[in-house]
C-alpha cells in the first residue's frame, strides 16, 4: 500500500536513492523518509530513464533523465514535508532554473 492513512505530513516509509543519481547528489545521502499517497506505480521505464528512487516493496519512487540535466520526477508529496528534508530538492530546482 502506498496510500499512508496518516496525515501526509509525516514519512510513511525510507527510500533507496540510486548511487550517482540527481537524487542522491541533492539529498546528499542513501536512504530518505517520504510520505506516500500514490495509488498508481511504473511498471516499465522508458528509454533514457532511470529508477532513482526505491520503496522497500520495490515500487519506483522516482525517475530522472539519464541525459537532461534537472528532469526529475517524485511519486510523494515533497511540498508536505518542507518543515523536514525536503527542502534540498526546491532548492536544487530553483538552482537549476535560475541556470536558465
Amino acid at each position: 500500500m502506498h496510500e499512508q492513512p496518516h496525515d501526509k505530513r509525516t514519512p510513511a516509509h525510507n527510500v533507496e536513492l540510486a548511487q550517482g543519481s540527481l537524487l542522491a547528489r541533492i539529498f546528499e545521502t542513501q536512504t530518505i523518509s517520504v510520505n506516500s499517497t500514490h495509488h498508481q506505480v511504473i511498471r516499465n521505464l522508458g528509454d533514457g530513464l532511470l529508477a532513482s528512487a526505491i520503496a522497500p516493496d520495490g515500487v519506483i519512487e522516482a525517475i530522472e533523465l539519464t541525459d537532461h540535466p534537472f528532469a526529475l520526477g517524485v511519486q510523494w508529496h515533497p511540498e508536505a514535508l518542507l518543515s523536514g528534508d525536503h527542502l534540498p530538492l526546491y532548492r536544487a530546482l530553483v538552482q537549476a532554473a535560475s541556470r536558465h
